[in-house]
């Protein structure tokens, strides 16, 4: 594998804590805006079902709404941090994580991908993202979709001759990202 041809090919079984890496970098793929989106429709809901409490039961509401809506927004950002762990746990568990054994195949231009229940082949330019953290590639199909190829399944010149293609990619960037 360490000649100068293309493609590159490889085989590997995804580990947890491969599956742990990805769950860290999908969450750094996240944006700022789409986080407070998320809390500040929480705050909103929260907020709109304290009014409506305190209507039936005749209660001042507003000093209690405040309060309320900002205690959830609080809960809502620290929580996703600490059930982040538990959600890859739970996903990586279910039947939505294909253990098998994948086969890639890189090369300039594009990344093929197989295992006993699936195979695609997508154009790099296909992808959101490209990125390399110290021990994986990333391939991102969206912001919650990658594919992952271990290092451990590659040799040193093959992981610098696809960085080198991936780097000249307008969507690649290098992600200092630990699970």
């Amino acid at each position: 594998m360490g000649n100068a041809e293309w493609p590159v090919r490889c085989t590997v079984e995804i580990t947890r804590d491969d599956y742990a890496l990805l769950n860290q970098a999908r969450n750094r793929l996240l944006t700022t805006r789409q986080r407070i989106t998320v809390i500040l429709r929480l705050v909103l809901f929260v907020g709109a079902v304290t009014y409506v409490v305190a209507a039936v039961s005749g209660q001042s509401w507003v000093e209690f709404a405040i309060f309320l809506s900002l205690f959830v927004a609080v809960l809502g950002g620290l929580a996703h941090r600490f059930t982040g762990r538990l959600n890859m746990w739970r996903f990586y568990n279910t039947y939505r994580v294909d253990k098998s054994a994948q086969s890639y195949e890189l090369d300039p231009t594009g990344f093929s991908i197989s295992s006993s229940s699936f195979s695609g082949k997508f154009d790099w330019k296909a992808y959101h993202a490209l990125m390399r953290t110290p021990e994986h590639f990333l391939f991102w199909i969206n912001p919650m979709q990658a594919h992952l190829v271990p290092f451990r399944v590659l040799e040193k010149s093959d992981i610098d001759k696809v960085w080198g293609l991936l780097a000249q990619m307008p969507n690649a960037r290098v992600e200092e990202v630990r699970a």
